[in-house]
């Protein structure tokens, strides 16, 4: 299994494309399953160096289910960042008027005070 990392999508993200919430749980998810097998089959850490044909039928099973498992992984990050590339610009910031601005005096009346009679 590569260890690649899918950030978790900001606010924004979801806010254009909400299913992205639910494919990076679906990604941890992948990776979570993919510790349990390795857990169970420890032997597929060095699976470079195993041959498909002298291993258990349960063990050959376990590494191409990894392999799917990686696959969809993979391309779960793949639309990940064809979709944050097609996007780049975030929201503008939102004003929050829900608090009241002060008034601030004209230029004038700052300057008039220090002025000289």
């Amino acid at each position: 299994m590569k260890t690649a990392t899918l950030a978790m999508p900001t606010p924004w993200d979801i806010d254009k494309n909400p299913e992205l919430a639910a494919l990076y749980l679906l990604f941890e998810s992948l990776e979570v399953t993919s510790r349990s097998i390795i857990a169970v089959h420890p032997d597929l850490l060095n699976a470079e160096q195993l041959r498909a044909e002298s291993l258990p039928p349960d063990t050959k099973a376990a590494m191409m289910l990894l392999e799917s498992l990686d696959h969809l992984a993979q391309r779960i990050l793949r639309y990940k960042r064809s979709v944050s590339t097609t996007q780049k610009a975030k929201p503008a910031r939102i004003m929050d008027t829900s608090r009241k601005q002060k008034h601030h005096p004209d230029l004038k009346q700052l300057i008039l005070p220090f002025a000289a009679p």
